[in-house]
């Protein structure tokens, strides 16, 4: 696998025709977002990727403006999707759907 970084302008547009996925850090915040997901509706899941429904485990990660200190939690969710192979969430704090870019 292949990591694109942009820190300029022009960088930064370049490299956004390149990727599947992104990790926006924002220093003067001490946030990140974790864009290294799809996003689906339910039916989707179910009907177009044949997701069986007990597959889609709830949970309430936050993935948006998430600070600095959180990392750590991120990828704990990240170490237990990726041991219980278990990719397809639905996402209780804003009721969305989602798969993890692997």
């Amino acid at each position: 696998m292949k990591e694109l970084y942009g820190i300029t302008e022009e960088d930064i547009k370049e490299t956004r025709s390149w990727e599947e996925a992104r990790v926006t850090i924002d220093i003067e915040t001490k946030t990140f977002n974790f864009d290294v997901k799809h996003e689906y509706s339910l039916e989707e899941l179910l009907e177009d990727y044949e997701i069986p429904k007990e597959e889609i485990k709830d949970t309430s990660i936050k993935l948006t403006n998430i600070p600095f200190v959180e990392i750590f939690d991120l990828k704990a969710f990240i170490d237990k999707a990726n041991y219980n192979k278990n990719y397809y969430f639905h996402n209780t704090c804003d009721d969305t759907y989602f798969g993890l870019i692997q």
